[in-house]
């Protein structure tokens, strides 16, 4: 057959195909929802007019209660949708979901990680800002000590980052922040971003590609740093360290996933690459995370100072507090508060989140029959937002935590979605609102803070990064600090 026949055909195929893809998703009654800046607050409006269950694309819906909704979709076995096949690292999906390490290594990590993070490396840098009345965009400094304290968390202190000290090291944010800044292309039209790179046309530019391969670069070096101590033994590590360094470098959660994945048989020669795979998802999402989270918290501190006062008057009383105990820091209810209604209004990952109906189909709503194979999925947007169970949910009101009724409480609680549900549901929160937690402490101890300009709006996508990646604050010493034990 003439090349020139064949191509005919395939164009001809090609345009079918294209003509029959865009005529279902311009048939949706909501198909301008993606990508336009403003997906969850349209799915919002959406639910408001039209009820819980609603259809966003021809075999889509989207969910927005708990009883035949979330609960039955994370919690009932839905498995993932095929949109999650297009996140790879190393050319690995996600595989497994990591346990958390046993009580005790796990709170013996954890303060050793923090103390270092927050006295060592973060709260010089807050006075040195203070000193010198600097400008500083916090939302990078707190992604910085959220990269070291996730990485330090996984890799061990010794293996881990130091982007809160370290300017070069810190500018290695920007991969991170490029890295995934191609995702609707790369997540909603693969296909096509593939075929139109082949003909010469890049819907997602070398740069973004480049970026990735940094984030890769960075975690593989830790992945290998991390191998190289778990399997030292301890002769070896003490005969070139200091007596401080085996606990605090050991990569306890590394080591834990990597017999984790030796005892499934792991093929040896792809061991490495699940590993480091797995683990740079989650650093990924617990850096950006709780850095959206304390940027939005600090600067709602900065612009309400009689919620500052309150928080303060609290600190006040606990002069004693060692903030290497982490249930006296979780009985605080005011610090509580605060990031409750910070994570709240403004999610670090707002979603959504795509699961696909099993085979023997599902009642999602108030309808009986959802067939097998229809998309499904949940905002954190929306959710957050129900005004029968948030009074005012556009208003960040800290005191609903402190004020509601044990049943109204109990309620907010069922709807609080920020770190998912279900079997996969993020398994890194106790060390995030540890972190978080533990570092508002130590600022608000010692400085007030201010912002500079206007707070940044948060972006409406899948992370809620504020526009431009900025928000500028100003610190300001206290007259009188609060002595803490640390």
């Amino acid at each position: 057959m003439p090349p020139t026949i064949v191509w005919a055909v395939v164009a001809y195929v090609g345009i079918l195909w294209l003509f029959k893809r865009l005529r279902n998703a311009l048939a949706s009654p909501l198909s301008s929802l993606k990508d336009t800046g403003q997906e969850h607050r349209t799915r919002d409006a959406a639910h408001r007019n039209l009820g819980l269950v609603i259809r966003i694309a021809p075999q889509e819906l989207s969910v927005n209660c708990i009883e035949n909704g979330v609960s039955t979709i994370y919690s009932g076995g839905f498995e993932k949708a095929t949109w999650y096949e297009n996140f790879l690292n190393y050319g690995h999906p996600f595989m497994f979901s990591m346990t958390r390490a046993t009580p005790h290594s796990e709170r013996k990590q954890l303060s050793e990680i923090i103390q270092t993070a927050v006295w060592k490396r973060f709260l010089p840098q807050v006075r040195a800002w203070a000193r010198e009345g600097t400008s500083v965009n916090i939302h990078q400094e707190y992604k910085a000590y959220g990269m070291d304290c996730t990485s330090a968390y996984f890799f061990g202190l010794g293996n881990g980052t130091n982007f809160i000290v370290d300017q070069k090291e810190k500018g290695l944010l920007r991969s991170f922040e490029l890295g995934t800044s191609g995702l609707f292309w790369l997540a909603e039209a693969p296909r096509i971003t593939t075929w139109m790179s082949r003909i010469g046309i890049r819907l997602v530019p070398d740069v973004i590609f480049q970026s990735y391969q940094v984030m890769e670069d960075l975690c593989s070096k830790m992945s290998m740093d991390a191998k190289s101590t778990v399997s030292e033994t301890p002769t070896k590590r003490n005969s070139h360290a200091s007596s401080s360094h085996t606990s605090r470098s050991h990569p306890t959660v590394y080591g834990q996933l990597r017999l984790k994945l030796e005892e499934a048989n792991t093929e040896p020669q792809t061991l490495d690459g699940i590993i480091a795979a797995e683990i740079l998802d989650h650093l990924q999402a617990g850096h950006k995370a709780s850095g959206i989270t304390l940027t939005y918290l600090t600067c709602e501190l900065s612009r309400n100072p009689e919620i500052r006062t309150m928080l303060r008057n609290e600190l006040e009383t606990l002069q004693t507090l060692d903030l290497s105990a982490a249930q006296l820091i979780d009985d605080l209810p005011v610090l509580d508060a605060v990031l409750m209604e910070t994570m709240r209004l403004y999610p670090g990952i707002i979603g959504p989140f795509p699961r696909v109906v099993p085979s023997k189909g599902a009642r999602l709503g108030d309808f009986a029959h959802i067939p097998a194979g229809t998309t499904v999925s949940a905002s954190v947007y929306s959710l957050h937002r129900n005004p029968s169970v948030f009074r005012e949910p556009e208003e960040w009101r800290p005191e609903r935590w402190i004020e509601a009724s044990e049943e109204a409480k109990k309620e907010m609680y069922r709807w609080f979605w920020v770190f998912g549900s279900g079997g996969r549901m993020c398994i890194s929160n106790h060390l995030a609102i540890r972190m978080m937690k533990t570092l508002v402490i130590a600022v608000y101890s010692e400085f007030d803070t201010s912002i500079e300009g206007k707070m940044t709006e948060q972006v409406d996508g899948l992370m809620g990064f504020p526009k431009g990646h900025q928000m500028y604050l100003r610190f300001h010493r206290l007259d009188t600090s609060v002595k803490l034990m640390v």
